[in-house]
């Protein structure tokens, strides 16, 4: 027979009991014999708030959910237009004042074979509303005491309050450094914050197989700092050719670089909006070739490179002195010595003071 169930759970914050959700009974209509509708419900005690979790499933229907609603406490479920088939389930959650103490789920389904829409509505009673907690007594920040530990070989993290928490939220980081030009940057960053009611927090960040450091800071303050020396960073090369045709540029990750770099390289818009991008994961060993073309008049190219997030210096195309400036396309007479510039510019006009004729000047409007 189709049934409500209410799942027993517990509060997830520190310090809190369960909360216990008593079972609903009802005597279900035989049409809904059919589908099961489950609930799980537990108390916030940091919010004050129910979370509720509603489950509707089935072992031989397949229909379509055109609405499903809390009608009771004003909640719309974000279940609409989705289709539950045999042996399958589909689920919405939702968040409700810790005042309340009955649930309603009310959903609106068009089972396939039946003509008209199917209703089906179940009830929770609650017992109690959901109280938040009362905050744990608390210090001035300048007052609370941290322990932590630093585990730098797994890149892991951790502190917690020793003793009463600050009375507000205290910012904790765990960044890693690398130094792929030879300064040190910042890639990675793992944070968290305590509060009144987050007492402990966990971060991590992966380690790097070259040389790299990481660093715990609470509060803006450095407590943790190592460094691993595991070899230089190498970042990948970068040759430029200079072509008629364009700037060439040949990247190229050193088989011992310990790390796949990621690089983009960006050159100007070409006619009609086609952007000169180009993005690449290039692992240690690997190479790759971009070809930036020149637009405008004069033509010209500036490519902007960056590697692991970090720009380097821009590559300008400069045209070689022997290119043919007409790209092979440059009339013949042009080539016959000695020639007027005027010549290969406009179309040869007849001597002064000879009438013009349509043959030199065009149609005349």
């Amino acid at each position: 027979m189709g049934q409500w169930v209410a799942a027993l759970m517990t509060a997830g914050v520190a310090g809190a009991g369960p909360v216990v959700v008593p079972q609903s009974t009802f005597s279900p209509a035989a049409l809904d014999a059919d589908l099961t509708v489950t609930a799980a419900v537990t108390c916030d005690v940091g919010l004050g708030q129910w979370l509720a979790r509603w489950v509707l499933s089935t072992n031989s229907a397949t229909a379509t959910v055109l609405n499903a609603r809390d009608p009771e406490n004003a909640l719309e479920l974000v279940l609409s237009g989705s289709t539950i088939a045999p042996n399958d389930s589909i689920s919405a959650t939702g968040s409700l004042a810790g005042s309340v103490t009955h649930l309603t789920f009310e959903a609106v389904l068009q089972v396939a074979g039946e003509p008209s829409t199917r209703t089906i509505r179940r009830e929770l009673t609650l017992g109690e509303g959901c109280t938040a907690a009362q905050p744990p007594p608390c210090v001035d920040i300048a007052d609370a005491r941290y322990l932590h530990t630093f585990d730098a070989t797994a890149g892991r993290a951790s502190v917690r309050i020793d003793g009463a928490p600050p009375c507000t939220a205290r910012n904790l980081a765990l960044t890693r450094i690398y130094w792929p030009l030879g300064y040190p940057a910042i890639d990675k960053l793992a944070w968290g914050q305590i509060t009144p009611n987050r007492t402990r927090v966990e971060m991590y960040v992966d380690r790097l197989p070259c040389d790299h450091a990481l660093q715990l800071r609470i509060g803006g303050t450095e407590v943790a700092y190592q460094k691993a020396e595991l070899g230089m960073c190498l970042m990948p090369g970068v040759a430029e050719t200079q072509t008629c045709s364009g700037l060439k540029l040949d990247l190229t990750n050193d088989a011992d670089a310990r790390l796949t770099a990621d690089v983009v390289v960006l050159g100007p818009d070409l006619p009609g909006g086609t952007r000169q991008i180009w993005r690449y994961a290039i692992a240690p060993g690997e190479s790759r070739t971009v070809l930036i073309l020149p637009v405008g008049q004069p033509p010209s190219a500036v490519a902007q490179i960056t590697i692991n997030n970090w720009p380097i210096q821009d590559r300008v195309w400069v045209s070689p002195a022997d290119c043919d400036p007409w790209n092979g396309s440059r009339p013949t007479k042009c080539y016959q010595e000695p020639v007027r510039p005027i010549d290969c510019d406009r179309p040869s006009l007849p001597p002064v003071g000879t009438p013009p004729t349509r043959s030199a000047l065009g149609t005349q409007n």
